[in-house]
């Protein structure tokens, strides 16, 4: 479930990969499939990737909430 990340940051920072949601606690994977990109904002570099949530990942969490 994990997307290709940039590799070798300058500051050494092991790449951002989240593909799962922390819902009623417990991570549980995202409904769908889509992902964007985590930008570091004094490099302006891709420095991971997370799933974008949809409306059922919303309503999951706050079914648990």
């Amino acid at each position: 479930m994990t997307a290709p990340v940039q590799t070798g940051h300058p500051t050494g920072v092991d790449p951002i990969v989240r593909d799962a949601f922390y819902i009623g606690g417990e991570w549980v994977s995202a409904e769908g499939r889509e992902t964007i990109d985590v930008i570091d904002a004094t490099t302006e570099e891709v420095v991971g990737t997370i799933s974008l949530g949809t409306a059922e990942d919303v309503d999951r969490a706050v079914e648990a909430a």
